[in-house]
């Protein structure tokens, strides 16, 4: 059977490419990246002349043009190995993020312009095969290069994107980022910063079927933070709750989540 065509889809706004995110993810978590591609400007050999002969200071011994291009490009392919290699774990550990559900990873249906959401589950089922890294915006359940979940929209596979709002704050929690390490300073004309009040999670899960789904959905999608922002209405957090829903999981009404809160 052959495979879907991809669809080069315009994407909404305010939304950030699968080959994108990726990269910002890997240079923001991998400390290694500038030393790496330090090493691959340097050591990208010259052009020679085959017919040239090298020679050492005191002339004890000499290559021929074939011999020493070849001993040149020798540390261009360790450096080349390193940087596959990085990029390699860079993908298994941005690939085991994402099958947390957090951030999300969309498509767009292109006839009706409706943001879909990936099943987030079969993000970190396989690798990469043959490349390290993501080189495209394009995975499939049964694409040997990308793997990923089912993409495919109206007979073709669709891009994947993530929404940008969600993607930045998302990559300043990482444990990896990189930093100068600057020191902390404290400027007693400035304000401290404002932390979030939030509602908490009851901690026993309540008895009714309807607000047992809904308390694992919260669970699930706040879980990690303490639970949600207060300051938004709880229309605005039912709304956001339902938008991360996946398949199997029931819609949570407004009157159902404030039962579980016991707001």
């Amino acid at each position: 059977m052959p495979a879907p065509p991809r669809s080069q889809d315009p994407l909404p706004r305010n939304a950030i490419r699968l080959l994108d995110a990726f990269e910002r993810y890997y240079r923001a978590t991998a400390p290694e990246v500038a030393a790496i591609e330090a090493e691959l400007n340097a050591a990208l050999p010259g052009p020679e002349s085959p017919g040239m002969w090298r020679c050492n200071f005191n002339w004890l011994g000499c290559l021929t043009g074939a011999d020493y291009e070849k001993a040149a490009w020798d540390r261009w392919h360790t450096a080349l190995v390193a940087r596959e290699e990085s990029r390699s774990r860079a993908e298994k550990s941005f690939r085991d993020e994402v099958a947390t559900g957090r951030p999300l990873a969309f498509v767009r249906d292109p006839a009706t312009g409706e943001t879909l959401q990936l099943d987030y589950r079969r993000w970190n089922e396989r690798m990469n095969f043959g490349v390290a890294g993501f080189t495209e915006d394009f995975v499939g359940l049964d694409d040997l290069i990308q793997p990923g979940p089912c993409t495919i929209v109206g007979g073709a596979m669709r891009p994947v994107f993530f929404d940008l709002g969600e993607f930045q704050p998302w990559l300043l929690t990482l444990p990896g980022r990189q930093s100068c390490r600057q020191k902390p300073h404290h400027d007693p004309h400035r304000p401290e910063p404002v932390t979030a009040e939030r509602w908490p999670i009851p901690e026993m899960e309540p008895t009714g079927p309807k607000r047992a789904a809904a308390y694992r959905l919260v669970k699930r999608v706040w879980g990690k933070y303490g639970g949600p922002i207060k300051g938004p209405s709880w229309r605005e957090n039912t709304d956001e709750l339902n938008k991360r829903r996946i398949d199997g999981e029931e819609i949570v009404s407004v009157d159902t989540l404030r039962r579980v809160f016991r707001a």
